[in-house]
This record gives structure tokens, sequence and C-alpha cells, in this order.
């Protein structure tokens, strides 16, 4: 299996939440369980699956959710009887996979399967992506223009001139920006950089 046995299941019906949560917790999965998207929101969570109860369009706005917040996890929406159409829906917005309430474990684990068939690393790759948009975003507007500059090659000479002040501010400017993402030197920085581009250009 490509990820973590972690799912937090999102649905209003406590009931029915209870039973998916302990069929789940009888074959080894830990379950957080919430009665809405914003108790969800409020934990942050950033890995595992998501299993969203779908109607009032709720597994849409989950999935936008993961979006504006840079963050990526595999969802399945599930709901009484769905319609072909809603599936669609659900499967273009980017869900992995789409199940009819009352599910079996079995169906839930056979809809998972679906990962098997990504390319190895697609999820973790999605993850780290995510996570070099979330780090690009925490820069200030300088530290930002550092980094585009950095991307065409320019030494902080060119950028001091480019941008109007000094090659200290530069310098100063580079090592918060290299502090805030976390990079090991130059090269890492870029490739967080990139990775949050390629991302962004993938959400629109």
């Amino acid at each position: 299996m490509l990820m973590t046995r972690l799912v937090h299941i999102i649905d209003h019906d406590v009931k029915r939440r209870t039973m998916i949560s302990r069929s789940l917790y009888a074959t080894d999965w830990h379950v957080e369980p919430y009665e809405s998207l914003l108790e969800m929101a409020d934990r942050a969570p950033n890995r595992g699956i998501l299993l969203v109860e779908d109607s009032a369009n709720r597994l849409v706005e989950a999935i936008d959710w993961l979006k504006e917040n840079m963050l990526w996890m595999p969802v399945i929406g599930f709901t009484a009887a769905p319609l072909p159409s809603e599936i669609v829906r659900a499967v273009l917005a980017g869900a992995i996979g789409y199940l009819a309430w009352p599910f079996s474990q079995t169906e839930f684990e056979e809809t998972l399967s679906i990962m098997e068939h990504v390319r190895p690393g697609a999820v973790e790759f999605e993850q780290r992506r995510s996570r070099s948009m979330a780090l690009l975003a925490g820069l200030s507007k300088r530290e930002r223009e550092v980094v585009d500059w950095m991307l065409d090659c320019y030494t902080n000479k060119e950028m001091a001139l480019v941008m109007g002040i000094s090659p200290k501010t530069v310098e100063i400017h580079r090592c918060n920006l290299m502090r805030k993402l976390g990079a090991r030197g130059t090269a890492d920085a870029v490739r967080i950089a990139v990775e949050a581009i390629q991302a962004r250009k993938t959400l629109r």
C-alpha cells in the first residue's frame, strides 16, 4: 500500500460515521472522524486518506479546501445511491474513487487499490509539491523576488542592480528565504520553487 493507514472521515451523520469508524478500526486503520469540513480544517491534517460523505457537494468543497491550503491527500467520496453524474463530477474534481453507501470494508480497500496502479512515488511527489507551495507562500514579497531571480541564475550583484537595493540586502533576503524554505543550498531552494510553480499550474 502506498499510503499510511490513516483515514479522515467527514460525515455529518454521527451514526453512520461511527459505523464506518468501527469497521475501519477493526482492520487496523487509524481513524480521525469529523462532523464537518470546518472541524477538520481546525486540525489541518496533511497526510492520510480523506473519506467524504458527498451530499450537498461536500466532496468538491473538501478538495477545494485542500487546494487552497496547498495540501494533497487521496480523496474518496460516498453517498447513498450516487448518480453517475455525481461520480463523474467527483472524479473530475480530483477524487480517486466513489462508493455507494452502505459499503463494505472490502469495497473500501478495493477503491484504495487504485493507488497501487499510480506510478511509484507519485503520491509522495504530489505531497512534496504541496509542501513546496506552502513554503513558498510563506516568503515575503522581496524574498519571493529574490527566488524568481535565482531561477534566472542571477548573481547577488545582478539582483541588487535590478531590484534597486544593495548586494548586502540581497544577501540578507537570500539567507532569510533559505531558512524559511529549509533549503540546504541554492539548488535545494530552486527545486522547492520549481515544484511550487509546477503545482500551481496544475491547480489552475
